[in-house]
């Protein structure tokens, strides 16, 4: 009876090893035991391997990344890189600038029509006067036509205008009660003053300049600038 207790105790034993490794292992049939390989698990870096074909090998397309970035901002002029272009001071703005003259030079204004045109790339600018104004003082009535061109370079220093280089080729004509002047003399001093972009306050907000009043420029009048058509 001892060996049949021990044929019984050997099955248990290899029976509860069977449950051992059922899930790692199983039974081929002729009492081995072959493992299975753990399945590979995914991953974000993990790429499928080549495909081979009768046309070649195929490789898998590489993962790629995409960076989302914020446009840059548009760029803003510096300086007075707002000013460079073609300008018009209209007849309503140099009306306001003469009224102003006149009462700083003491004769009374009556009509201005025309404008001026400034004209500034990066380094040059050009100033045109192409206006007619008239006005009455020691009991005559006084008219001027304007004409020509100022040329230069200019910089800024701070929050002006200055000049260099400059050719001046403005022109005016006076006429008194309709008879021209050849000598106006002192008329027109501090009514059109000289190399008027040197020392000229300007603003972006507008943009706007100052046209100076008087003969030293120590005062201006603000005037806006209209883009030429």
């Amino acid at each position: 009876m001892k060996p049949h207790r021990s044929l019984l105790t050997r099955r248990a034993a290899a029976f509860g090893a069977c449950i051992v490794v059922v899930v790692t292992a199983c039974n081929d049939g002729n009492g081995d035991i072959t493992a299975s390989p753990p399945e590979a698990t995914p991953t974000a870096d993990s790429q499928e391997p080549p495909v081979s074909t009768s046309a070649g090998t195929i490789e898998p397309p590489t993962p790629t990344t995409t960076l989302h970035t914020d446009p840059a901002p548009d760029s803003a002029p510096q300086g007075a890189g707002c000013l460079v272009g073609e300008w018009t001071i209209s007849g309503t703005e140099l009306s306001t600038y003469y009224d102003a003259v006149a009462e700083i030079a003491g004769f009374q204004m009556m009509d201005v029509t025309g404008e001026i045109r400034l004209s500034f790339t990066e380094s040059t600018y050009q100033y045109t006067q192409d206006f007619a104004l008239s006005f009455q003082v020691g009991g005559g009535n006084e008219s001027v036509l304007t004409s020509g061109a100022d040329t230069g370079s200019w910089v800024t220093d701070g929050e002006m205008l200055t000049s260099s280089n400059v050719r001046q080729s403005r022109l005016a004509s006076v006429s008194e009660d309709g008879t021209p002047v050849d000598d106006p003399g002192d008329l027109l001093v501090g009514v059109f003053p000289q190399d008027p972009i040197d020392q000229m306050p300007y603003s972006c907000d507008g943009p706007t300049v100052g046209l100076p009043l008087g003969e030293f420029k120590t005062d201006h009048l603000t005037v806006q600038l209209t883009p030429a058509p």
